[in-house]
């Protein structure tokens, strides 16, 4: 397996530390769990079309808004943390008639500190959290009856015809 950035911090939960894998993106969270890219690829971002036009696109992403109004859309964060790859519109004005924004997406690395409401960490996660049943298999540790939660964020965005976040 290749070499993935991601950390282990411990959640607690009711006293105690649940195993939880953080990852820096969602692609390296699918990467982690064995899918191909071009399925990833595929996963990650998904275009469809509205009778009236318009062409929204379901993205894995994180996104937050400023003060100013504007929509960051998180493409990735750097091992370090001090440094994330995202997308921004100059402003968010959209056009009724045309279906389109005035200013397409611009794919800029700035610091994370420069983005106030960015959480510390990318929500994409795996946790794991044991249940108190013991089973026929209860001496080995590998047969373990738990719950796996996947966590991965996502937005609804609407994207021009030729814009792309790849």
């Amino acid at each position: 397996m290749q070499s993935l950035a991601y950390g282990v911090p411990a959640t607690p939960s009711r006293g105690k530390a649940l195993p939880t894998v953080q990852f820096h993106s969602p692609d390296l969270l699918l990467q982690a769990l064995g899918m191909a890219a071009p399925l990833r690829n595929w996963c990650l971002s998904r275009r469809f079309s509205r009778k009236h036009g318009s062409t929204p696109a379901r993205v894995l992403l994180e996104w937050l808004c400023d003060d100013q109004g504007s929509t960051w859309y998180v493409l990735r964060r750097h091992p370090t943390g001090e440094l994330v790859d995202v997308a921004v519109r100059e402003d968010e004005v959209f056009d009724l008639l045309c279906h389109a924004y005035a200013h397409p997406l611009v794919r800029k690395t700035i610091t994370a500190a420069s983005l106030l409401r960015l959480m510390p960490a990318c929500p994409a996660s795996l946790r794991w959290c044991p249940a108190g049943v013991t089973g026929i298999f209860a001496s080995d540790e590998r047969h373990t009856c738990g719950k796996l939660t996947l966590t991965l964020p996502c937005c609804v965005m609407s994207l021009q015809p030729m814009e792309s976040l790849d």
